[in-house]
């Protein structure tokens, strides 16, 4: 097993498709993980859950809940003290809210604006933070959970889709500011498809959903693979990508 020191942040760590993905981390030879998230006893869980599957000594995990991830504040104040002693090789940041569909959505614009604030600024708070440390360092891994909603608006889900999207364009951002700063720090983007999850429970019976073991093991071999990129599963590449050219007279008249 590598022994060699490595750091795990997870933002919304209760998330199963993060804590899947941390479950392999952990059995990968990562030995220092910090969870981020609203209920600390669920973090606790999946802590416990991850000392356990670690089988490493020198294995340590901590929980930090942070009430209001879009509270600009809060979310340096978490960072900085998280990033004081060692900076984290790889933070994945599943900050999210639960797919609403659009009808609720747009009668309540609350609601509205709390799914784009949780969906796309969140998430864009963690990963600007983490990578202003990252930058100093030298190194480290920024990954943000997106969705395939967020690359093509449609009426079923352009809310939450639209939040989604705009992590797409900020890691792309990203990416081209450590190129020019000749900087070692990555941004990936994973986009899963429909996930056996408590968020998709009503899905169940109607759509294909996949396993979020799967999901996970897709997401960490992307990761590892430094993709920029990645489609979990994978055939959502290709789906998505015809669902994205597809000309708008023929698009507008499908009901996806």
């Amino acid at each position: 097993m590598n022994k060699v020191a490595k750091k795990l942040v997870l933002v919304g760590a209760t998330s199963l498709i993060a804590s899947n993905c941390a479950r392999i981390w952990v059995q990968n030879g990562f030995n220092e993980v910090v969870l981020i998230g609203r209920d600390r006893k669920r973090l606790e869980n999946v802590g416990c859950d991850l000392a356990v599957r670690s089988g490493r000594d020198d294995f340590s995990c901590s929980c930090e809940v942070v009430c209001d991830g879009t509270d600009a504040e809060s979310v340096t104040e978490t960072i900085d003290n998280i990033c004081r002693d060692a900076v984290p090789d790889i933070v994945l940041i599943a900050q999210g809210s639960s797919l609403d569909m659009n009808e609720e959505l747009q009668q309540n614009l609350s609601r509205l604006k709390s799914s784009l604030l949780l969906n796309g600024i969140s998430p864009v708070l963690y990963a600007q933070g983490f990578a202003r440390h990252m930058e100093k360092k030298g190194a480290g891994h920024v990954v943000m959970i997106g969705s395939v909603a967020g690359d093509r608006g449609r009426s079923s889900n352009y809310v939450y889709g639209s939040g989604k999207s705009l992590l797409d364009t900020y890691a792309e951002g990203m990416r081209h500011y450590f190129a020019l700063k000749k900087c070692g720090v990555m941004v990936t983007v994973v986009k899963p498809g429909p996930t056996l999850t408590p968020m998709t429970a009503d899905l169940v019976g109607k759509v294909k959903l996949a396993d979020v073991k799967d999901v996970a093991k897709c997401i960490v071999r992307g990761v590892d693979c430094g993709k920029k990129t990645v489609y979990a599963p994978s055939r959502w590449r290709l789906i998505m990508f015809v669902i994205r050219n597809l000309p708008s007279f023929v698009f507008n008249r499908l009901n996806i």
